[in-house]
């Protein structure tokens, strides 16, 4: 690379840099002064016990979270002092920090013009920019982890280089600490690492990286639960609770409102509810210590999800679809509501965002996949092994974002394309004029 093309390059990332922020930083400072979304609670409650010397607390609190969301909050906290305004703001940062990476991703796959539009097209969409000013969900951070993953990834393929494999492993684990889905995408990530004309020293030192670099990570986490819990825990304990709520009768009749929340309104008395207080008062009555409540109450859902899988594998297809499609719906999901949740028109808005999105990112992995299917099979995979699970557990518009993001790169295959014709066109009509380059 040129210095001058550097120095383009440089200009591009400021650019989307800017863009970003300056679209972040507005919503941060507009949302109000307290937690929002509920797991905000839980996250801080984990990041207090980490500032006051407890270490990251009792499974209560991290039974359903993820351990680098916490220790954002801590270590902002530790800096700025007790303030979701700094949270926020540190947040709108690491969001537009992502929209560069994308720019980078993008530029490495498609070239310097896909590059900038990509990296524009993830700062101003709306879902990610309004992620990106909230503490409450691990969702920004995960981003961040997973498209510089990729990065790497695709660096290392080049230029085959263990150095680039050790941080490649590391994001990786990283990423699997914040979005614990990715966790299925281990034994993926160690085939991919392998050339097909190396030698097997060659291969296993490949293999002995990418392994390295998960156990520094996850490898840690699991460690510290295993001292804590006395049980192998990889991430966290909340699966089997997941999958029951989202296999059971009341989610069958009534959709996610039936069982989230939990044994609320009119569907308080449904078998999955009672069978809930049913298992709760068995293990109230057992005396069991935090620890083996949670972990037994784990169990028990594990049981309780499966049986009706067993008892209505035909229902369990017929949902699997209705979730799978459910992942992809424009309308969001969530129960609560409020101005500061999106308000009025959430609906509209995301509608307006996500199906233009949706239809460009359609036609993008369809150009892109005739010219660099091959180059791609990393990126199909991660996208696959990330979405296959929602059509077993609860599927949430919050959970596809990461993906969202991704769809945001291949959206700008096409406007790019579209860039080009407007861009050839002035020509024909102005042969004079200089050609107009993005970057």
């Amino acid at each position: 690379m040129t210095v001058d093309s550097r120095r383009q390059s440089g200009r591009m990332m400021l650019l989307v840099f800017v863009v970003a922020l300056a679209l972040r930083i507005p919503v941060a400072m507009w949302l109000p002064e307290e937690v929002i979304w509920p797991d905000g609670a839980r996250y801080e409650r984990v990041a207090l016990n980490l500032l006051e010397g407890k270490g990251f607390g009792d499974i209560v609190e991290n039974r359903r979270s993820v351990p680098t969301q916490p220790l954002l909050i801590a270590g902002v906290y530790s800096v700025f002092g007790k303030s979701y305004l700094a949270l926020r703001l540190v947040s709108a940062v690491i969001g537009a920090v992502s929209c560069v990476v994308g720019f980078l991703l993008a530029r490495h796959l498609f070239g310097a013009t896909v590059g900038v539009l990509a990296g524009l097209t993830v700062a101003a969409y709306p879902h990610l920019v309004y992620l990106s000013a909230l503490f409450e969900y691990p969702q920004t951070l995960g981003i961040l982890f997973m498209t510089t993953f990729l990065l790497l990834l695709y660096r290392f393929n080049e230029h085959r280089r263990l150095s680039t494999l050790l941080m490649a492993s590391v994001l990786l684990g990283a990423t699997i600490l914040t979005l614990p889905t990715l966790l299925l995408f281990v034994p993926v990530f160690v085939l991919l690492t392998l050339k097909r004309d190396a030698d097997w020293r060659r291969n296993f030192s490949y293999v002995a990286v990418a392994v390295a670099g998960l156990v520094i990570t996850v490898g840690s986490w699991a460690l510290r639960n295993y001292a804590a819990y006395d049980q192998v825990v990889l991430v966290n304990a909340a699966s089997g609770v997941n999958f029951w709520a989202a296999n059971n009768e009341a989610y069958a009749r009534w959709g996610k409102e039936g069982s989230v929340p939990m044994c609320t309104g009119p569907h308080g008395v449904t078998s999955y509810c009672l069978e809930h207080r049913q298992i709760r008062q068995e293990l109230l009555a057992r005396n069991l210590t935090n620890i083996e409540y949670a972990l037994a109450e784990e169990r028990a859902a594990w049981e309780h999800g499966l049986r009706f899988v067993r008892e209505s594998p035909g229902r369990f297809v017929k949902l699997s679809f209705s979730r799978f499609l459910r992942l992809w719906s424009p309308w969001p999901d969530a129960v609560h509501t409020g101005p500061a949740r999106g308000g009025s028109n959430r609906d509209a808005i995301s509608a307006a965002s996500y199906i233009p999105l949706a239809l460009l990112a359609l036609v993008g992995l369809f150009l892109s996949a005739r010219t660099h299917a091959r180059k791609l099979i990393p990126m199909y995979l991660l996208v696959a092994v990330f979405v296959a699970p929602f059509a077993a557990f609860l599927p949430t518009m919050r959970y596809r974002l990461p993906i969202d993001f991704l769809l945001g790169i291949f959206a700008a295959i096409p406007l790019a394309h579209l860039w080009r014709l407007v861009v050839d066109a002035r020509l024909r009509r102005t042969p004079d004029a200089k050609t107009i380059e993005l970057a």
